[in-house]
C-alpha cells in the first residue's frame, strides 16, 4: 500500500466520520506537510495571466542581456559566442526545453517561417533559448531548421533571469526592449499574427 494511497484513504475516513476527534497520527502529519508544499510552490511562481491575447504587459530591463554559444550545427553561426540581439535589430527569442515535443516542432515551424520571409526579416534577430541541459534532446530540438540555439547554464541562470519555465516567446524592439510577450502562441495556427507583430517591430511600429 503506497504512502499515496494512505493519504487518500485518511482524507477520506476523516470525511465520512465527521464527529470522531481527528488525531495526529503520522499519515495526517505527512498530509499537512504535502499540502503545505504543494502551496509554497504555488506561491513561488504565479501562472500565466489570463488574458484573451494570451500576453501580458512587460516592463523595461525584463528580457535581461546575455550571449551564449550557438549549438546548432547547421546554423550560419555554429559554434560561434551569439548575442541576445544584433544591435540595431529587432529580436524574437524563443524560449524552449530541449526535451519538449512541442518546442522541437515549434522551431521547425519558426525556422519555416523565418526562411519564407527571407530578406523581409533581415533586421529580425532570431534566438532559440533552451532553459534546460538535456543534451541529448538537443539534436531534435535542432533538426529541421538553421536558427542559432542557446543553452543556458547554471551560472548565466536566464531561466530564473526570465521566470520562464516553458515555451514562450518574446518579441524585443530595436533597443531591445521587451514589446510583447507570448505564453501560447501557435507558429502554426497564429503564424500571420506572428508576422504582422515582427514586421509591425521592424516599421518601428508600438505593440498593442
Amino acid at each position: 500500500m503506497t504512502s499515496r494511497f494512505l493519504v487518500i484513504l485518511a482524507v477520506g475516513t476523516a470525511l465520512s466520520v465527521p464527529t470522531r476527534p481527528v488525531q495526529a497520527t503520522p499519515v495526517r502529519i505527512q498530509t499537512e506537510r504535502l499540502a503545505a508544499e504543494v502551496q509554497s510552490l504555488r506561491e513561488q511562481r504565479s501562472p500565466p495571466p489570463e488574458d484573451p491575447l494570451d500576453t501580458c504587459g512587460l516592463v523595461a530591463g525584463s528580457a535581461p542581456d546575455f550571449t551564449l554559444e550557438d549549438v546548432n550545427p547547421t546554423s550560419p553561426t555554429a559554434g560561434l559566442q551569439v548575442p541576445r540581439t544584433d544591435p540595431g535589430n529587432a529580436t524574437l527569442l524563443y524560449i524552449a526545453l530541449a526535451s519538449c515535443g512541442r518546442c522541437q516542432a515549434d522551431t521547425d515551424a519558426l525556422g519555416a517561417i523565418v526562411a519564407e520571409q527571407g530578406s523581409a526579416w533581415a533586421e529580425l534577430s532570431v534566438r532559440v533559448l533552451a532553459l534546460d541541459t538535456a543534451l541529448e534532446s538537443l539534436p531534435e530540438l535542432a533538426d529541421g531548421h538553421d536558427l542559432p540555439i542557446l543553452v543556458d547554464t547554471d551560472t548565466l541562470n536566464l531561466q530564473g533571469q526570465y521566470g520562464a519555465d516553458r515555451w514562450y516567446i518574446y518579441l524585443l524592439d530595436r533597443n531591445g526592449e521587451p514589446a510583447m510577450l507570448h505564453y501560447e502562441l501557435n507558429f502554426t495556427t497564429e503564424r500571420d499574427r506572428l508576422v504582422n507583430e515582427v514586421n509591425a517591430l521592424l516599421a518601428g511600429e508600438t505593440l498593442p
